[in-house]
């Protein structure tokens, strides 16, 4: 199914208890791109008991100024299996609305896995909503900024594999060797995966902010996988991660902090070394682990009592800004 055939602006919706049934997806003409050169299209499922399964890829703002939006709201019900979606710069996913779910892959069966990955653009889940992904990757390759947010309380994402942000495998052989990722999760909502990653890729830029009471990043160990709960800032890649104003990121096994020789990382409790202090977050983890790379541990917080509980080994930085903080690991 194509939407928005070469370079037009088409649009779909299906709402009221309807369905829709897709081999594969592409908002716009070419090579199943979301809006090819200059195109738009647009699809919405919105309602409870609506639903929409697709047996194959959905490529959304692929090509050159083509803009592509997804819509997946109230209570409706979407699934993607094999491949997965993929977006250029001009892509909007939005996921949003208690009761909302949406697979992308099987996750009973590991089989039929496919992957959240945009190249460009923005994706929001929000408001109670329900995401399952069998990988996410965010920001994988290319220049262009990706933007994923995670907002409110009730809503989950669940990413059987990984999450990364900037970069696709932390390989040297990936080609580019770039990525440019964000990733905020906040005002409660929960992302849980078996393995975290910010800035994987040799030239890529990964950040991830967590931050609000009640939100959480997890790296939760995986047998299926052979994922022991690693969270990774800055493997091969820059990296950055954010814990502030009572988020959590939780790691089963290790924080690893420029794991690999080319990468770099920066674990900040609080606000980045050039803002104002803010209130603390909770990094809960029993080891953090500074590679052969170079990274460094951030604390620029208000709490007068903060604990970091957490063993630290390696040859890094520790930059106590401001707060009070007992190291007891």
């Amino acid at each position: 199914m194509t939407i928005g055939l070469n370079g037009g602006t088409g649009s779909v919706t299906v709402s009221g208890g309807g369905s829709l049934t897709t081999s594969r997806l592409a908002l716009s003409t070419g090579s199943w791109d979301t809006g090819s050169s200059g195109g738009s299209g647009t699809l919405t499922v919105t309602g409870e008991g609506t639903t929409w399964t697709s047996t194959g890829g959905v490529d959304i703002a692929r090509t050159e100024d083509s803009t592509g939006t997804l819509t997946i709201s109230g209570g409706a019900y979407a699934s993607i299996l094999n491949t997965g979606i993929y977006t250029g710069a001009g892509a909007q996913i939005t996921i949003t609305g208690e009761g909302t779910r949406v697979e992308i892959g099987n996750p009973t069966d590991t089989s039929q896995a496919a992957w959240l990955s945009p190249e460009g653009g923005t994706v929001t889940v929000s408001d109670g909503a329900y995401l399952f992904a069998s990988g996410i990757y965010v920001g994988p390759g290319g220049s262009d900024l990706t933007t994923m947010t995670v907002t409110g309380a009730g809503t989950v994402v669940d990413s059987a594999e990984r999450v990364y942000v900037g970069g696709q495998n932390g390989s040297r052989d990936v080609d580019p060797m770039n990525g440019n990722g964000v990733l905020t999760i906040s005002a409660g909502a929960v992302v849980t995966t078996s393995t975290v990653g910010a800035g994987m890729d040799p030239n890529s830029q990964g950040t991830i902010t967590v931050t609000g009471a009640g939100s959480q990043l997890w790296a939760k160990a995986n047998v299926t996988y052979s994922a022991l709960g690693n969270f990774y800032v800055g493997y091969n890649g820059t990296g950055t991660v954010i814990v502030a104003d009572g988020g959590t990121i939780k790691a089963d096994n290790e924080v690893r902090i420029g794991y690999d020789t080319d990468g770099y990382g920066t674990l900040v409790v609080g606000a980045a070394a050039n803002s104002a202090a803010v209130a603390a977050g909770t990094i809960d983890t029993p080891a953090i682990v500074f590679g052969t790379g170079g990274g460094e541990v951030v604390l620029n917080h208000t709490s007068t009592s903060y604990q970091l509980t957490a063993d630290i080994s390696g040859n890094g930085s520790l930059n106590v800004l401001s707060g009070g903080t007992a190291l007891t690991g």
